[in-house]
């Protein structure tokens, strides 16, 4: 059934551009601050911007709606193509800096690997761009929510009002983005009768790490904060309380 799709080429010379592109990125900064790990996370929070940008623009104005069953399975266009390969060359960069450095845990680079599949399959087959690079917009609007996590408690200060705001608001559009939106698109391409078998596959596989990611952060919010279903009330008590008092604060200074 597979072959029924073979009909397009791996855009090799693009790939080589992009990940050479963010590869050249990473030394650039790392020359100039002289820390690999914090250099990486730039290019990471570089990546995960820009594509954001670029995958809403190319989902939503350049193409079917990916979320709607006769928006998925459709022929890729030069903007999929466009959009797989800038991601597709951070990916390679990101994933073979990860074994060299030895810094990710094995379900990071398991989804670093499914990333990679999903791209070179959906680039050789030539359909299903839409519903792949939605994927890649949505896992990427929580991510400068994690680096920048994993600054704060870098330098010792993620037990801030700040650093719980960011903790909260990570968790936050993890469920909503990842696991919210991204559960509805999993359950169209699994459902719609457009995808081939071989992308519904990779979309099991994702939504297997998605589920596997969502369980340690459940477990790290449990033991930090307690209940989980205390997040609502985070963002509709708590912080308003505490933007009230720096306000009222701010406030009596200024007077």
């Amino acid at each position: 059934m597979l072959l029924e799709y073979a009909n397009s080429d791996i855009p090799w010379l693009y790939i080589s551009f992009s990940t050479l592109c963010w590869t050249t990125l990473y030394f650039i900064i790392y020359g100039l601050i002289h820390k690999p790990e914090h250099s990486v996370r730039i290019v990471t929070v570089c990546h995960a911007l820009s594509s954001m940008c670029l995958c809403f623009y190319i989902c939503v104005i350049k193409s079917p709606f990916p979320l709607f069953p006769w928006g998925v399975g459709q022929q890729n266009t030069w903007w999929h193509d466009l959009g797989m390969t800038y991601s597709l060359g951070y990916f390679l960069f990101d994933l073979t800096w990860s074994l060299y450095m030895q810094s990710e845990k094995q379900i990071m680079l398991a989804h670093h690997v499914v990333s990679i599949f999903g791209f070179f399959t959906t680039l050789r087959i030539g359909v299903s761009g839409c519903e792949i690079l939605a994927t890649t917009g949505g896992a990427e609007v929580s991510n400068p929510f994690l680096q920048l996590r994993w600054l704060l408690q870098h330098e010792q200060r993620l037990d801030t009002e700040f650093g719980k705001f960011v903790e909260h608001m990570f968790l936050l559009v993890w469920f909503v983005v990842r696991m919210g939106i991204g559960t509805v698109l999993y359950i169209v391409v699994v459902l719609s009768s457009q995808p081939p078998l071989i992308i519904k596959f990779g979309a099991n596989c994702m939504f297997t790490v998605s589920c596997a990611f969502t369980y340690g952060i459940i477990q790290y919010y449990r033991k930090r904060f307690g209940n989980i279903f205390l997040l609502p009330r985070y963002f509709l008590k708590e912080l308003p309380t505490f933007v009230r008092t720096r306000w009222k604060s701010f406030h009596f200074k200024l007077i």
